[in-house]
């Protein structure tokens, strides 16, 4: 398998199936690590997508939930929808993916310690990590988890491997996938409340805020990045702004002197 059959297939998904540049880079990224694998089991000595060049793609900011949208979302999913909105609380401020916290079961959730742990497989990451439970949103997880488990007056694990989150998105022994969560923001939000922006809105609105009161790197740690690449480009949207307003305020005062100095002798 040369670099040149790689490029012809995908050309030719390009001209069959109409793929777009930014769906031709995915398909690119998709197989090099596939032939990596092959490369490690000796079936073949060089991985062939290499220096085949991806298309540069100019991208359109993320939609953020302004204020107001934020409210209006919020309000509606709690009064209508109210296991949606517990879902989408409590996700927005877990640091997890959606389907990581679909995986995450009843045992793996310390109330007392207000952490859980998460199976993470992320790029070469493939480890189970501890995440906190933030306070704000730490009656949401205690009603998840209790309504599962009561015994007389005393609160007992019953059902330990159940999924906190399953049909409903309430407890339950089968995991669902992320694209019901994906259909009902699509069906209960953007349809009926006319919102642009995705789920993942929330979430992002989150990890930007941690970055500006904690810092880039809390928020990485918070989202299992391996770096603040991902962070800085596609969740902590308002750092980028930060970053020139501290500047504007830098105070360097040997720079001050000399400039002084030099007025001076003008």
């Amino acid at each position: 398998i040369s670099r040149r059959n790689i490029k012809d297939i995908l050309r030719n998904q390009e001209q069959t199936r109409g793929i777009s540049e930014d769906r031709f880079n995915k398909y690119l990224g998709m197989l090099s690590p596939l032939f990596d694998i092959l490369i490690e089991d000796e079936v073949i000595e060089n991985n062939p997508t290499l220096k085949i060049k991806k298309y540069s793609i100019i991208r359109e900011p993320r939609k953020v939930l302004t204020e107001k949208e934020k409210i209006k979302v919020s309000n509606y999913l709690k009064e209508n929808f109210y296991t949606f909105w517990r879902f989408m609380m409590i996700f927005s401020c877990s640091g997890a993916r959606e389907v990581e916290l679909l995986r995450v079961k009843i045992k793996d959730v310390d109330l007392k310690k207000l952490e859980y742990k998460v199976l993470i497989k992320k790029g070469r990451l493939n480890a189970i990590v501890t995440k906190p439970i933030n306070n704000s949103v730490s009656y949401l997880w205690k009603e998840v988890i209790n309504e599962s488990k009561k015994l007389n007056d005393e609160i007992t694990l019953s059902k330990p491997d159940h999924f906190i989150f399953s049909k409903g998105l309430t407890w339950g022994e089968e995991t669902i996938s992320r694209a019901q969560i994906t259909r009902r923001w699509r069906v209960h939000v953007k349809d009926k409340l006319n919102i642009e922006a995705d789920f993942y809105a929330f979430k992002h609105a989150y990890l930007d805020k941690v970055s500006e009161i904690l810092s880039i790197k809390d928020a990485q740690k918070l989202a299992s990045h391996t770096s603040d690449k991902m962070l800085r480009k596609h969740y902590a949207i308002g750092e980028e702004q930060r970053q020139i307003e501290r500047l504007k305020k830098i105070d360097i005062p040997f720079f001050e002197t000399k400039v002084k100095n030099i007025l001076k002798i003008v």
